[in-house]
């Protein structure tokens, strides 16, 4: 791979590496939620502009979400996109079945 896994998604490196103390999120942990949140919520307003009922929406747009950043970091540790490629394709017949 042309970034010798290297490469990844810099919210995921933030929710997983930024140091936390108290409470408060740190503005970057702050900003890292916001990310998600927003795919989230475009995510399942298209899943609802194509027919997935309400209630599920929400659910399977943070399942979408959760499974791809996962996949990613899976990648990087077997320095392998076979787990990319394996959740892509799961989640594309589940999107698209709407199993």
């Amino acid at each position: 791979m042309r970034t010798d896994f290297h490469a990844g998604c810099p919210v995921l490196a933030v929710s997983v590496e930024e140091p936390q103390s108290g409470d408060e999120p740190t503005a970057a942990l702050r900003a890292a939620a916001d990310a998600f949140e927003g795919w989230e919520h475009r995510l399942a307003a298209s899943l609802r502009a194509h027919g997935t009922p309400e209630d599920r929406a929400a659910r399977r747009a943070a399942l979408v979400v959760a499974a791809a950043e996962g996949a990613v970091a899976m990648s990087r540790a077997r320095r392998s996109t076979r787990p990319l490629d394996d959740v892509a394709a799961e989640l594309t017949e589940l999107v698209a079945t709407g199993g």
